[in-house]
């Protein structure tokens, strides 16, 4: 059984009049709010089932491909016998308990928010520096600042393509979960913060449905600028 939207937990793992069958096995692939280590695993239990919290990063190319990056939390045993269904979406990785899966989620979001950041305000820098910025991109591309995440997004940029490969709304509610996270384990991360403001301003602005790397019309919009179209690369 796949669970996704951020409700189904609720209404099927903790539905006391039935939900989830005797010996069955529970894929949440969905972000929520969490509520303690375990939590999810518990009402499964008590049906002896099994309850794993699968997360996966990597985009729509990669998707294609089979080659996503999985974090997997749940008993190592329950993990090992879904590898083979895991195995047809990318490299399976194992973050331990219940839970685990949805944290190593979280923090790949930490980062990629940052990384995005970084991106388009180097790229709004070079514009009014003058660059040719397909130019400044393929240059940095050989460097340490090339990445997945320049090679997956720098393109799309270029060329205006702003079609969702994550949709906007989705990483916002991903921050925001990450952010309350935050406040429970007691640390500041004003970078997350800061990208979720930004995110958040292209949602207000009905942008929510455009994919992430939108965030240029944030900086651009601050910076009162535009960069052109260019069919570098």
């Amino acid at each position: 059984m796949l669970l996704e939207h951020m409700h189904l937990p609720e209404a099927i793992i903790w539905n006391k009049s039935g939900g989830i069958y005797y010996k069955e096995t529970v894929i949440n692939v969905g972000v929520h709010v969490l509520s303690g280590e375990g939590a999810a695993e518990q009402p499964a239990a008590g049906k002896d089932c099994h309850s794993v919290d699968t997360h996966v990063s990597g985009g729509d190319r990669v998707a294609k491909n089979g080659t996503l990056a999985i974090f997997v939390g749940g008993k190592e045993s329950t993990v090992k016998n879904l590898e083979p269904l895991f195995s047809v979406m990318g490299k399976v990785n194992y973050m331990g308990g219940s839970g685990k899966g949805q944290f190593a989620k979280l923090a790949n979001q930490v980062t990629i928010a940052s990384t995005m950041v970084g991106l388009v305000e180097g790229m709004v820098y070079a514009h009014k520096a003058g660059l040719d910025v397909g130019l400044y991109l393929e240059a940095i591309s050989t460097g340490t600042t090339g990445s997945k995440s320049l090679d997956l997004y720098e393109k799309r940029i270029l060329k205006r393509d702003f079609e969702a490969g994550f949709f906007v709304n989705h990483f916002v509610k991903d921050l925001g979960i990450c952010l309350k996270e935050c406040q429970n384990m007691r640390i500041a991360l004003p970078g997350l913060a800061l990208a979720q403001q930004l995110d958040l301003s292209l949602k207000a602005h009905g942008e929510g449905y455009l994919g992430t790397q939108a965030l240029i019309l944030v900086l651009e919009q601050l910076n009162n600028v535009s960069l052109p179209p260019s069919d570098a690369f």
